[in-house]
């Protein structure tokens, strides 16, 4: 047996083993390495048995949380308003189900949408203390830096597909996540000291190549909106001066990794293509909504989970299907959700994205309460950070399906816990 699978085995034994005797938060970031190292989408994975490693983590997990209620954070589900959304919009799934030309394939969705929504419950609960917060986002950042070592090595010149999460594997979809972690790795670099601080600015390069090996059109519209949110949020509290030096950095990290061929796809959005070239590129996407538009105003209750790609062979034509799978994406998390739960569910979405930038800024208003010490500061910028990560995302969201991303879901749930500290700042010991 090789040394990665062996790797595998030993982390997920010694942090369930972790989380069942001391602490949940073992088990949550046993959960989130299962999730970036699925033996199923690994090389070594044939050496493992076949379980459902995920499901198995998973449930340790909430088998700890019921072990370790008195380590869990006390916020309640009424407060919580991103999960009253989300849950607001599984129920919506299950009312459509009904009405979906193919049923098989919504339970399908439903299932993976109801974990979504209980690892977001089990993240808000487990980030009690902003060690355990910081340590959770330390994982994850680790396991995301990874991915970037994996990309440098299976990159060939051509767009990085096939590199990434199991529910992640275009490069559309790795280049979202890497749009969605920058904000987090520079937080870490500017609250932290030492070797956290220099790792994580160390590891901003490498993400940043990633972005670039991806070539993704979208996810760099999504960089755009952040340096745009970065300075109207920041200007005020850390000077345009620092907020600006940060986009130069970035940005010249950009130019100086850019390939010819990405900045010839940025320099020309409205490039043209032939026919047979639509499956394999991004190109034909507003053909792709104009059609996904009219599904929407035939069903306007919605078709259920996965009824935009069950549809998509009745509505377009034939060379705007995707051979390989015989279907067609949507191309737009919203278009996605407006054909498959309906306007209603689109407005519960948009209702879901709402509460997240609503519940940071009145986490940051509770703060500025209380006299900012130090970590109270640090706080306040993570909420910053987290916010600017999610307004990049889901505006990269409008050109890519987004909607079953169990990643996101993860960074939501940060949230909650950053609710919950604010609410502790007065006492600066419980947060340190």
């Amino acid at each position: 047996m090789d040394i990665y699978p062996i790797f595998f085995l030993l982390v997920f034994f010694l942090g369930s083993v972790a989380a069942l005797l001391k602490d949940p938060l073992w088990g949550l970031v046993t959960y989130v390495y299962v999730y970036y190292n699925i033996p199923s989408s690994q090389w070594w994975g044939a050496q493992l048995p076949d379980l459902r490693w995920s499901l198995i983590s998973a449930v340790v997990l909430i088998l700890s949380c019921l072990l370790h209620r008195d380590k869990l954070s006390t916020l309640p589900w009424s407060k919580n308003r991103p999960g009253k959304w989300l849950l607001v919009l599984l129920i919506l799934m299950l009312v459509v189900v009904p009405f979906t030309p193919d049923p098989s394939r919504s339970w399908m969705k439903i299932y993976d949408f109801s974990r979504y929504v209980i690892i977001y419950y089990l993240v808000s609960k487990v980030l009690a203390d902003f060690r355990r917060y910081k340590i959770f986002l330390g994982v994850l950042l680790f396991c995301t830096f990874y991915l970037t070592i994996l990309a440098h090595h299976y990159f060939d010149g051509r767009r990085l597909d096939g590199v990434g999460l199991p529910d992640a594997g275009s490069a559309n979809m790795l280049a979202g996540l890497m749009v969605l972690v920058i904000p987090l790795y520079l937080v870490l670099g500017v609250t932290e000291r030492g070797w956290v601080r220099w790792t994580a600015f160390g590891a901003i390069p490498f993400v940043l190549n990633t972005f670039v090996m991806c070539g993704s059109r979208g996810a760099f519209v999504g960089i755009m909106i952040q340096g745009s949110v970065a300075i109207l949020l920041l200007h005020k509290y850390v000077g345009m001066k620092k907020i600006l030096a940060c986009c130069v950095i970035v940005a010249v990290g950009l130019l100086f990794l850019m390939s010819d061929q990405y900045r010839d796809r940025l320099l020309d959005l409205k490039q043209g293509i032939e026919k047979d070239q639509v499956a394999e590129s991004s190109a034909g996407r507003w053909e792709i909504w104009q059609y996904g538009l009219e599904m929407a105003k035939d069903y306007p209750f919605g078709v259920g989970g996965g009824g935009f790609m069950a549809l998509s062979t009745k509505y377009m034509p034939i060379h705007l299907i995707e051979h390989r799978v015989g279907t067609r994406a949507s191309h737009n998390t919203y278009l996605l959700v407006l054909v498959e739960q309906g306007a209603v569910g689109l407005l519960i979405f948009f209702g879901f994205i709402w509460a997240q930038f609503s519940f940071l800024r009145n986490a940051r208003q509770k703060i500025r309460l209380f006299a900012l010490s130090n970590d109270a500061r640090k706080l306040v910028f993570h909420t910053y950070a987290v916010q600017i990560s999610l307004a990049g995302f889901w505006g990269t969201a409008f050109f890519a399906d987004r909607l079953y991303f169990e990643a996101i879901y993860l960074v939501v749930g940060l949230i909650p816990g950053l609710f919950f500290l604010a609410n502790q700042v007065s006492q600066p010991e419980e947060i340190s």
